[in-house]
């Protein structure tokens, strides 16, 4: 009796238990991705840049040996291994895009170090805020998807202006709650 319960809630609750060891496995990947690749003191940027694009690359020829010769397909409602290792190989990739255009402007045009540190801290504030961010982002994902037909749009420019404002309120999020610890922090040292 106890097997047949167990097995029925199991069934009933597939998604949420397989998600729920996915996703946590998905952010420490992420957070070794991060730490070898950004974080590391005593790394250049050059490096980080170096590091992003061998990590990015792996991880696509990894996704390929999976999806294309043990033919796994990506699949989200079961967030199977293919699944964690497309998204890893898909956000490293735009980081690596994102380092790349950081590190082209920034020593293309002769700026300050303060005005360089103008991207960096909406990195910053997203990383150093992850699981916050993270909640809050499925949080905001939920409310796009409720408030709209995300199947229904057949405006590309239409998608692209939700994605944008999506990912402004979540860049303004993350500043937020960076100004907020940065307060918290400086008023703890004043007393």
């Amino acid at each position: 009796m106890f097997q047949k319960e167990l097995c029925y809630f199991f069934a009933a609750n597939r998604e949420g238990i397989l998600g729920c060891i996915s996703y946590t496995s998905l952010n420490l990947i992420s957070q070794t991705i991060g730490s070898y690749c950004l974080w590391s003191s005593s790394s250049s940027t050059l490096l980080q840049g170096k590091r992003l694009g061998a990590c990015g690359a792996a991880l696509w020829f990894l996704h390929v040996i999976l999806t294309r010769v043990a033919e796994i397909p990506i699949s989200r409602r079961s967030t199977n291994l293919t699944f964690v290792v497309w998204s890893l190989a898909h956000n490293v990739t735009l980081l690596f895009v994102f380092w790349l255009l950081f590190y082209i402007f920034a020593t293309a045009s002769n700026r300050t170090s303060e005005q360089q540190r103008l991207l960096p801290v909406i990195l910053s504030a997203v990383n150093r805020h992850g699981l916050t961010m993270f909640v809050i982002a499925n949080l905001l994902t939920g409310a796009v998807n409720l408030s709209v037909d995300t199947l229904a749009i057949d405006s590309d420019w239409l998608a692209l202006i939700v994605i944008i404002g999506y990912v402004a309120c979540i860049a303004c999020i993350a500043l937020a709650l960076e100004g907020i610890s940065e307060n918290s922090s400086s008023s703890v040292k004043e007393e």
